[in-house]
């Protein structure tokens, strides 16, 4: 019999939104009775710790023994600007430009300070940002309203929203791990869901989650183009 039942899956919502929820009608077709939860939250750990999900997808990797945790890849951001917004201010030439700009900024990259580049930190001190925000999508949408610059993952870039990538350095690579207890190891349904996302973030299918940074204007279009018709998990069912 197939697996089924609900999967409760947290995450930060710019990953649920815009990587994770374009593939799941593929999953659903899939497996059409697994009731997937997508829960988007600040803190996905302690979502994990308190059974409130069986999975996680997080930006701090686990200290607990009970949890198990595989590394899922690296988030890596540059800055995106709508063209609008850069034939009225103008296009920066280095990070310290950007102070003259309209930044948009995620509040959990301030929380991750200790993680960034020497010189982005020095930006950061030197920048009052326009924005600051809790939700990737709401910096998204703003971004390609013309209302800033959005410091984003790459993968945005594949979304075909009206941004731009801007030529300037690496502000910070992040890693994110996978997660869940011991007892999901039992569920058949959530070790589905485990494969599955290890398919999404696969390395070879999805490069913007490599250990290198590879800028989107300056990339081989061929080898970063992920064709959400043809999701990476089916390439890695049958690999």
């Amino acid at each position: 019999l197939p697996a089924e039942g609900p999967v409760t899956l947290c995450t930060g919502d710019g990953l649920a939104a815009h990587w994770i929820a374009p593939h799941l009608p593929e999953f659903h077709l899939q497996n059409p009775k697994i009731e997937l939860r997508l829960v988007t939250t600040d803190q996905p750990d302690a979502d994990l710790l308190n059974e409130k999900s069986e999975i996680a997808i997080q930006f701090s990797e686990p200290v607990r023994q009970e949890i198990v945790s595989k590394k899922l890849g690296i988030l890596h951001y540059c800055f995106f600007a709508a063209p609008e917004y850069l034939e009225t201010f103008g296009r920066p030439a280095s990070l310290f430009d950007l102070h003259n700009h309209r930044c948009i900024i995620h509040s959990g990259y301030v929380n991750q300070m200790e993680r960034w580049a020497p010189k982005a930190k020095q930006f950061r001190d030197l920048i009052d940002f326009s924005l600051v925000t809790n939700s990737g999508s709401v910096m998204i949408e703003v971004c390609a309203n013309g209302g800033g610059i959005a410091l984003l993952p790459t993968y945005v870039h594949s979304l075909g929203k009206n941004m731009e990538p801007l030529m300037l350095p690496e502000v910070a690579p992040i890693r994110f791990w996978l997660t869940y207890t011991e007892r999901v190891r039992r569920l058949a349904r959530a070790q589905i869901v485990i494969d599955w996302l290890r398919g999404l973030f696969n390395q070879k299918f999805s490069p913007w989650f490599r250990p290198n940074f590879i800028h989107p204007l300056t990339a081989d279009q061929d080898e970063i183009a992920v064709d959400l018709a043809n999701p990476p998990i089916s390439a890695h069912q049958n690999a």
